[in-house]
């Protein structure tokens, strides 16, 4: 039995195929990368049916080097990038682009959410605050500053939900994409009323939350992939859940710490839906499914500052020699300092408004210092997501001795 897993970030599309024990299949793989479109006022969007275009490239290299064995895949599961925004018309066009979680221009809306309401009972609900990254705020803003698409839209969902209606023909979200969109009650189990009210928009225009998966494809995918045509697909699930799991953290013992795009710090804990213990202040919680709650603290920087860097600082093209370039600096001997937040703060501050600068203590500008002063920066802004580890200290409790460092499998 072989499994098909599809990954769509913000950078790139990927397909990949697994047998039972999580090995990956050699030469069983497609990539496609991209970049999102920025605009100076903080817009990161993606176009919605480009991305979908990249995804069924990546999943046509992938088939063509699994070959006969494609025969062999049971079941296709999907994870995508939390927190995205995608409006639709009564045919299920697109109306916007794909706002992505690094979009700022909701800032302003965030600010006035947290005027009219009480953030903290709002993050003990939905496990989020009232932060541009998340459906209330930037809804609120597509109202005021786009009211004609606004009234146009008859339904709002995140990229992962259009993928899924757009290859298998049904509209839902998963529980997990779901409690990533700042609207979801997870003490009640459904849509927040309150976050509805004030985002403007009633139930019925968010698709309904179902985690079973949909019997296959419809044309003209099925066609394109007659392997998969009756293939169970699941919907997609948070990248930041589906991460935790492939690294072997599933539980209160093991915290993962990954870096992509942007960077986050996790724990799964074993939590069904309903009342539970708070969240600290300056984190969040999401869902993997029903029975386990995802807690942690995600940074808006991590891969994107050395993609800045490569960008602007003219910086050697072999990746070796950059290194041993940054390795050979004292550390806080550029005589820099920066803050390398290129799209807003998330945790710990959650402030969306928070820009990149750099403050020149010595007339030190070499690009290789220059770039030693950004990426020595991002890991000074993860300590704040530090506040995760006294949360669970009662689930280690509970659960035995300490845990010890265990490097997560290698794909």
């Amino acid at each position: 039995m072989l499994v098909l897993a599809l990954d769509v970030g913000t950078s790139s599309a990927r397909a990949r195929v697994f047998d039972a024990s999580g090995r990956a299949q050699a030469g069983a793989e497609g990539q496609v990368t991209y970049e999102p479109r920025t605009t100076p006022d903080g817009g990161v969007e993606l176009d919605a049916d480009r991305l979908l275009t990249a995804v069924t490239r990546a999943l046509d290299g992938c088939l063509a080097g699994c070959g006969a064995r494609a025969a062999e895949i049971a079941a296709v599961g999907a994870s995508v990038f939390w927190h995205s925004l995608l409006a639709l018309d009564g045919a299920g066009r697109p109306l916007t682009a794909v706002i992505t979680w690094a979009d700022t221009r909701s800032a302003p809306a965030a600010a006035a959410l947290r005027r009219a309401h009480d953030e903290r009972r709002v993050h003990a609900r939905t496990g989020a605050p009232l932060h541009s990254a998340f459906f209330p705020a930037k809804l609120r803003w597509l109202r005021e500053t786009r009211p004609e698409v606004f009234a146009q839209a008859a339904l709002w969902c995140g990229f992962g939900e259009y993928l899924h209606a757009q290859l298998t023909g049904r509209l839902a979200t998963s529980l997990s994409m779901a409690s990533g969109t700042g609207l979801l009650d997870q003490i009640a189990g459904g849509w927040d009323t309150d976050m509805l009210a004030a985002a403007g928009i009633v139930a019925a225009q968010l698709p309904p939350i179902d985690d079973t998966a949909a019997p296959g494809l419809i044309a003209p995918h099925a066609a394109r992939w007659p392997t998969l045509a009756r293939v169970p697909w699941h919907p997609a699930r948070g990248d930041g859940a589906c991460s935790n799991l492939g690294s072997d953290c599933r539980g209160p013992r093991r915290v993962a710490l990954n870096v992509g795009t942007s960077a986050a710090l996790r724990v799964v804990l074993p939590e069904p839906l309903g009342p539970h213990a708070p969240t600290p202040w300056g984190l969040w919680r999401y869902r993997i499914d029903a029975r386990r709650a995802l807690l942690g603290g995600a940074t808006s920087e991590g891969g994107n500052v050395l993609a800045w860097c490569r960008r602007h600082l003219a910086l050697p093209g072999d990746p070796a020699a950059l290194e041993a370039a940054l390795g050979a600096a004292e550390p806080d001997g550029h005589g820099l300092t920066a803050l390398p937040f290129l799209a807003g703060e998330r945790s710990p501050g959650w402030r969306p408004e928070a820009r990149a600068c750099r403050w020149i203590r010595e007339p030190s500008r070499s690009r290789g210092r220059c770039s030693r002063a950004w990426r020595s920066a991002w890991p000074a802004s993860t300590t704040g997501c530090a506040r995760l580890p006294p949360l669970i200290t009662s689930w280690w409790a509970r659960a035995g001795p300490s845990p010890t460092h265990r490097p997560g499998p290698r794909s």
